[in-house]
């Protein structure tokens, strides 16, 4: 089950929705090269049969009629369970309710996910609890890349009224195909050959709030299709088709002007810099990578409060917005798990910068952090991103240099981009302001 999970801190009436589709949970294969579909077999809840040409309709019962949405189940192990699942719910990027002092929302746990589809009819055979966290990595992953683009088809009023928009509502409506899914479908059987695409696997509308002239406040509704893609090397890929409903002549006119605004500065001779400068209102974004237990999530409390924070394993992500010499940056933490790992790239569109974190003490898994750096590296959207490299725990004996890192690594062998390799602690601090300082030197001159 791909989809996106929004919870209230009561653990009720509050997920953001079920993606439902016919396959198996996420497999370890990913990779290979199979038909692209959601990667949870739904046929066991008595959904629509597996080839149904239409999205399934959710099957479960108990619903928060609200938002159309089932009601999460509670955060114990169940009878038989074998593996001890993560309990500890992740805060999300997005903003929640009319104003601050109502937070921003919450991801279920993957105890509570596991919970959930064993609830619905499935069983230990149908979920293998080893593939959990990597679903509930897939939800936190759509729902974050889903909210990104509301900001960016936001960002006109966010310049003018300098207040970010808030997600207040949303509603599940899996079994009703939009206007525009309705149209592409359509397309498809009238030009097969060019236009073919599967219907999206899942529907959503949000209802966020923007501050208008006078503090006014506008509820905007959004649609947003869920589609799968073909499965890379890498992992499965998914893609949102995010655009704001066609409720007002002011949507309208935001749609149309999205959509041709490209083609209009095109027109006018600009390069795809000058036009991302000018359609441009983000914070700098940069990724914290690395493998698990490299330090990733110290290092980001280290900068962001200036202290050693107690941790535990990053099970979809952090995110951040950290100052440093009057540039703001709004800092994402991956996390590393091997499961985890071929979801990066979802991230990686906008990125201005990549921390790479190593465990200078993990000789065993030196070569496996050279292959997911190459890796990282190789991919198109972040042939622009700088490459800051953190040789972390030097204060640990034994610990290798970062001359000996970046030898490992083999950075000497990067030309298409500015790099550094910084050794330092994530305990005592030693070394990340002089990483920071470099990094915001080449953000700069970007």
């Amino acid at each position: 089950m791909i989809g996106k999970l929004l919870q209230n801190e009561d653990g009720t009436n509050g997920n953001m929705g079920w993606f439902w589709s016919n396959a198996s949970s996420v497999p370890k294969d990913a990779g290979k090269n199979s038909a692209a579909k959601c990667p949870v077999d739904h046929g066991q809840f008595g959904g629509s049969a597996a080839g149904a040409s239409k999205p399934a309709a959710c099957p479960v019962g108990k619903f928060n009629h609200d938002n159309n949405m089932p009601v999460l189940s509670a955060t114990g192990r169940v009878p038989g369970q074998k593996l001890n699942l993560p309990t500890e719910k992740t805060e999300s990027s997005i903003p929640r309710g009319r104003d601050s002092s109502e937070g921003k929302w919450e991801y279920p746990s993957p105890q509570q996910m596991y919970n959930a589809l064993l609830r619905k009819g499935g069983t230990p055979q149908d979920t293998p609890e080893e593939d959990v966290e990597s679903m509930v990595y897939v939800h936190n992953m759509l729902n974050e890349g889903a909210w990104q683009q509301i900001k960016e088809w936001e960002s006109k009023y966010t310049r003018e009224s300098n207040v970010e928009p808030r997600l207040v509502r949303f509603t599940g409506r899996p079994g009703d195909l939009s206007p525009r899914a309705r149209m592409l479908q359509y397309a498809a059987k009238v030009l097969p050959e060019s236009m073919a695409t599967p219907p999206p696997f899942d529907r959503h509308d949000w209802t966020i709030v923007r501050k208008g002239p006078n503090d006014n406040d506008k509820e905007v509704r959004y649609v947003i299709d869920y589609y799968s893609g073909p499965d890379e090397p890498t992992g499965p890929t998914f893609f949102l088709d995010v655009r704001p409903a066609l409720d007002s002549p002011q949507a309208a006119f935001d749609r149309a002007s999205k959509w041709t605004s490209h083609v209009y500065h095109k027109a006018m001779g600009h390069t795809d810099k000058n036009y991302r400068l000018w359609n441009s209102n983000k914070e700098t974004r940069i990724l914290i990578l690395g493998l698990d237990g490299a330090g990733k999530t110290t290092i980001l409390y280290r900068l962001q409060i200036g202290e050693v924070v107690s941790t535990v394993p990053t099970i979809g992500f952090n995110v951040e917005t950290l100052t440093y010499r009057n540039l703001k940056f709004n800092v994402w933490d991956l996390g590393g798990q091997t499961s985890i790992r071929p979801y990066w790239r979802c991230y990686y569109s906008d990125t201005s910068a990549v921390i790479f974190v190593v465990d200078a003490t993990d000789r065993d898994r030196i070569e496996t952090a050279a292959e997911e750096l190459k890796a990282m590296l190789d991919e198109e959207e972040l042939r622009d991103a700088a490459l800051l490299v953190f040789a972390n725990k030097q204060d640990q004996p034994n610990a290798m240099s970062g001359p000996q890192v970046s030898e490992a690594l083999d950075l000497a062998s990067i030309s298409d981009r500015s790099w550094n390799v910084i050794a330092c602690s994530a305990i005592s601090g030693d070394g990340l302001n002089e990483g920071l300082d470099w990094l915001v030197d080449v953000v700069a001159e970007q």
